[in-house]
């Protein structure tokens, strides 16, 4: 997982207004780095800790919980196992509305091109393409 600056300087403790470190978030964060199991979602309305954003080219986000009102971490898979952190928002900054989530989406999108220019993403709904195989897959009933 690699985040931008700004991003690094919340989630380490550097920018102590919002909260972190956290406990939990780091849980979240070392899992996936180590290749531990966690939940992932392309549906709306799943408590994954790896979600689609929906209406986004190729847009996902981690899930934390906690910090209180908890967090969401934007960004795009560079390739399998690499997330690129692009944004990163207060939940109650998003609030409920998908609308917000698809402008953070766009956001992250043009972000993007801006630091990775000509590099695509990868963009696929199967999750083995975008992680190694230790995933819950909460829209698959045969996981």
């Amino acid at each position: 997982m690699f985040v931008t600056s700004d991003i690094r300087d919340v989630l380490d403790g550097s920018t102590p207004t919002a909260g972190f470190p956290d406990a939990e978030a780091m849980t979240v964060n070392d899992r996936y780095m180590v290749g531990h199991l966690i939940s992932v979602s392309r549906a709306r309305g799943r408590g994954a800790v790896l979600k689609k954003i929906d209406n986004a080219d190729a847009v996902w986000s981690f899930a934390y919980r906690k910090p209180r009102p908890g967090w969401r971490l934007i960004g795009r898979f560079m390739e399998r196992d690499v997330f690129i952190g692009l944004s990163l928002k207060s939940r109650s900054f998003l609030g409920h509305r998908e609308s917000a989530f698809t402008e953070e989406a766009c956001a992250a999108v043009e972000a993007w091109n801006r630091l990775l220019p000509g590099l695509d993403p990868v963009r696929s709904d199967d999750v083995e393409e975008l992680l190694s195989p230790l995933v819950w897959d909460l829209d698959n009933d045969d996981d």
